[in-house]
């Protein structure tokens, strides 16, 4: 029993010098993306509901309206980003 409490001790030392969580730095992908269009459009909340939502200011994807999905993006691939590959809006 008078070893158990040194040896926890010593193992809570060494895990104090280990990181915490792993860094994504390394993994970041920044993508600069510019004003697009603005529409009162929300294909989330209001999917196939033109005009319904507030007023949304929309980046990248040129095509993103009220209509949008994951597909439509891919397909209308028109982007303000200065990764082509990003279809995302």
């Amino acid at each position: 029993m008078k070893y158990i409490l040194p040896s926890l001790a010593a193992c809570a030392g060494v895990l104090s010098l280990l990181p915490l969580s792993a860094s994504a730095a390394d993994a970041q992908i920044n993508v600069d993306c510019s004003f697009s269009h603005m529409k009162p459009d929300d294909a989330i909340l209001m999917p196939n509901m033109p005009g319904m939502a507030m007023s949304h200011d929309f980046v990248g994807n040129r095509s993103t309206d009220a209509f949008s999905t994951a597909e439509s993006l891919l397909l209308h691939s028109g982007t303000t980003c200065n990764n082509a590959a990003d279809s995302t809006g």
